[in-house]
């Protein structure tokens, strides 16, 4: 049962949930897009978001959530806070949306809320913690605001200053309101007067988004806080019953959250969404109010003060236990955990995770399914023509065109535009350049980053943050991905090199070669993969390059490694060659390749393309064994070693190519001094063939006249003999034939 609030709070009370379970909700709602989780974790999402370290980065999220919420209607709060006794080194940001029900106001109203945390560790770009959160919180809002009916009120909070050094479960428990949490302030100082000044309603409880992508379906990969054996029994007797795999969400509440998590519980098992094998581990706090924020055992977490502050408020935390599963172990509040962890598969379980909590808060806050559309072309208010009518559409900006896309009629027009009236003035001061960080968000049209630029060879970056990404250094502390996606502004375009050299951070870098086969257990082999201009040979090189190069993009030879092309396929499901390049500087060799592409192979379980964890080899290449493969020059000879090889110019040539800028052995070139006598030499020989030729063809053509007179002569030998000499009998008898005679 809930708890009634004390005499400070006698207009509001929270009262046991009845939740009127239905099916799945089916309307015309927009779909979760994965793509635009993954534009979020790649955008303002997967850089370190610390008010120290990267302050620009901060801003920039946090200007980004305040638009996104304002785009999309919400009415929008900005809460500043300070920290304990108003330390103004300890301020932070929390940005709140509210989108208002029906029963807004009045006692009936039965407010849900979500929540997230935008900030990071000092040197972390958090793309797990949190976000994953803060993508999915986007997301929710953007398929929530495509309904205009709702019976109650929804709450979105982004939530800053979750990542604070020396706060524990227990400062929580023992000073309420008096930490640095962000979630702490929020609880304090905003939502107990919300609640006070809108008439006493219910507050169902938030679901807190708290790392909800580290999706892991190996076995053995999970671990769990020294206690949690003793303390949730039943939970670790599943976990142990599915070989610790990590292949769950975890459901973190206290014992009057159970009608939340069973609603949640509901909406997941009536998906079809996958991974299939995906499932929720439910874990109850066995105590309430403070005693439970002080008995929780899984480090930070932003539900903590709403469990510890009078009149307890309801909170259900969603996480994959961070760094208690797989990669996150080691990358948890550390660099790696950045872009490059994203993977289809985690991004697929966050998709499942957010649209589970769309699905359920729909429920909750009573959603006319009716008013629903997918089509994102809508008004937000109801006075939104009027506002239109008024000129606030060229007045305002920046929140009229999201909030009123239809009565501005700016439903065909890309959302790239100045949010601030001061942009013009900014950008010529300069401040893009100095600032791009804020500017490439809050500026895009001031600051020309509308549209990504492309070189005329087809060289672009793939953001329009990555300019700002290249000035603040990522393409140096994050080259894994930044060369990849941003290679116009990390000056990685590609390049052609020649033979022993690979084009690396937009130059050609003298390279090692590795031969690498690996077994395709998943595709048949077929006869069009013996021709390389196949179509079927064309797609799956691309699917196998791909594919190799994130495996050794996550690997411990990540830095040098500097690419991999496919040579071939031959029969045997499929074996694949390939070609794999390491920087020739680079200490690493033959046994760090193998170690580190197995270490790989075996984290990501083989691979969509089922790549056979025991049938792989690295072997040496041999350059010489094919002129494509090497740059020597046609007079010298080729040389194998491991991972190159060597030219050297042949008996009788001078090797000139010092003299030109190149490697020895390709440009090999007869000396000066013997060229006077070899092309003599040369004349000489030239001269005699054609004397011999000369001969050769007079003879043949009187041996040809000769044989000619001869048969002519025997023509008219043959003419004036008898016809029936014995000298000339037939072949065929041994007697002259007798003619007879008429009678």
């Amino acid at each position: 049962m809930g708890r009634q609030f004390g005499s400070l709070w006698p207009v509001f009370a929270l009262s046991a949930i009845s939740i009127q379970i239905v099916g799945v909700v089916h309307a015309d709602i927009p779909e979760v897009s994965v793509r635009a989780l993954k534009d979020s974790l790649q955008g303002p999402f997967g850089v370190i978001r610390h008010h120290l370290t990267n302050p620009s980065g901060k801003a920039a999220a946090r200007t980004h959530i305040k638009d996104v919420f304002e785009e999309y209607g919400l009415e929008v709060t900005v809460q500043n806070f300070t920290g304990p006794g108003g330390n103004l080194d300890e301020r932070g940001t929390n940005i709140i949306g509210v989108k208002r029900g029906k029963l807004n106001g009045t006692s009936g109203d039965k407010i849900v809320a979500v929540g997230a945390h935008y900030d990071t560790v000092s040197n972390s770009p958090g793309v797990n913690d949190d976000g994953s959160g803060m993508a999915a919180l986007l997301e929710i809002v953007r398929v929530m605001t495509s309904c205009s009916q709702q019976n109650y009120t929804t709450i979105f909070v982004a939530f800053d200053k979750s990542e604070v050094h020396g706060v524990s479960p227990l400062d929580v428990s023992i000073n309420p309101c008096q930490t640095k949490l962000g979630s702490d302030d929020f609880v304090c100082s905003w939502l107990l007067p919300f609640l006070q000044s809108s008439g006493g309603p219910e507050f169902q409880g938030i679901f807190m988004l708290e790392t909800i992508m580290n999706y892991d379906p190996r076995t053995y990969v999970q671990y769990f806080p020294e206690r949690f054996q003793v303390m949730y029994p039943n939970a670790y007797l599943d976990s142990t019953t599915a070989n610790m795999s990590g292949n769950f969400l975890m459901l973190i509440h206290k014992p009057d959250e159970a009608e939340l998590v069973t609603a949640l519980q509901q909406t997941w098992a009536e998906t079809t969404q996958e991974p299939a094998a995906a499932k929720l581990l439910d874990v109850t706090v066995q105590s309430e109010g403070r005693a439970a924020a002080g008995s929780y055992i899984f480090g930070p977490s932003d539900c903590l003060p709403f469990w510890a502050k009078a009149p307890y408020f309801r909170c259900v935390s969603l996480t994959d236990t961070a760094n208690y599963r797989g990669t996150m172990r080691q990358c948890y509040h550390n660099p790696c955990d950045n872009v490059t962890s994203i993977t289809d598969e985690k991004l697929t379980f966050l998709a499942k995770v957010t649209n589970a909590v769309v699905q359920t808060t729909l429920r909750l806050a009573q959603v006319n399914m009716d008013s629903c559309s997918a089509d994102l072309c809508l008004d937000y208010h109801d006075q939104c023509p009027d506002w239109a009518a008024a000129g606030e559409c060229g007045r305002n900006e920046g929140y009229m065109l999201g909030a009123c896309r239809k009565s501005c009629d700016t439903c065909a027009q890309d959302f790239c535009m100045d949010y601030y009236h001061r942009c013009e003035d900014w950008a010529a001061d300069g401040e893009c350049d100095q600032n791009p960080r804020y500017m490439m968000v809050a500026c895009r049209l001031s600051c020309n980053a509308c549209e990504v630029p492309t070189t005329p060879t087809g060289c672009k970056d793939d953001n329009a943050l990555c300019p700002a990404w290249a000035s603040d250094g990522e393409c140096e502390t994050n080259p894994t991905w930044m060369l990849d996606s941003c290679q116009l502004s990390c000056g990685s375009c590609a390049v052609e090199c020649k033979p022993g050299f690979k084009g690396y951070r937009g130059k050609c870098e003298a390279s090692r070669t590795y031969k690498l086969s690996i077994r395709l257990k998943s595709r048949p082999f077929s006869d069009a993969l013996r021709k390389n201009q196949s179509t079927e040979y064309v797609a799956l090189a691309a699917e196998v390059t791909d594919t190799v190069q994130d495996l050794f993009r996550i690997s411990n030879i990540s830095e040098v490694f500097q690419g991999a092309t496919v040579l071939g396929f031959r029969a045997g499901s499929v074996i694949t060659d390939l070609k794999v390049h390491i920087l020739q500087s680079a200490e690493e060799g033959q046994e760090e390749v193998i170690a580190a592409f197995r270490e790989a192979l075996e984290y990501k379980n083989g691979t969509e393309l089922n790549i056979d964890l025991n049938l792989f080899d690295v072997t040496d290449m041999d350059e010489c064994a094919a002129p494509q493969h090497n740059d020597c020059s046609d007079k010298a000879s080729c040389t194998n070693t491991v991972g190159s090889f060597t030219c050297q110019c042949r008996d009788g040539y001078e090797d000139q190519s010092a003299a030109r800028g190149d490697n020895p052995g390709r440009v090999c070139v007869v000396p000066a001094g013997k060229s006077k006598a070899v092309w003599i030499a040369v004349a000489c020989g030239v001269l005699l063939a054609c004397i011999v030729v000369g001969v050769v063809i007079y003879k043949r053509r009187q041996r040809k006249n000769a044989e000619q007179e001869a048969i002519i002569q025997g023509d008219r030998e043959a003419i004036i003999q008898e016809p029936f000499e014995d000298a000339h009998s037939s072949p065929a008898r041994s007697t002259p034939i007798q003619l007879g005679r008429m009678s």
